[in-house]
């Protein structure tokens, strides 16, 4: 739910750093594996690290 929304728009916001001024980015595919919940009140950091710059595709972690 909520874990890949964010892991998504992190990924498509670093995608789009990287995209020319006529190019656009859209999310193709989205996996993750859940460690451990957050609770209530806690606060969540979210980092990108590209893995694959392709012409015409992007691989985070």
């Amino acid at each position: 739910g909520a874990t890949l929304a964010l892991a998504e728009s992190v990924a498509g916001q670093g995608s789009l750093t990287l995209c020319a001024p006529d190019e656009m980015a859209a999310g193709i595919q989205v996996s993750g594996n859940h460690i451990s919940p957050a609770k209530e009140g806690d606060q969540v950091h979210a980092v990108g690290t590209l893995v694959h710059q392709g012409r015409s595709s992007h691989i985070w972690n």
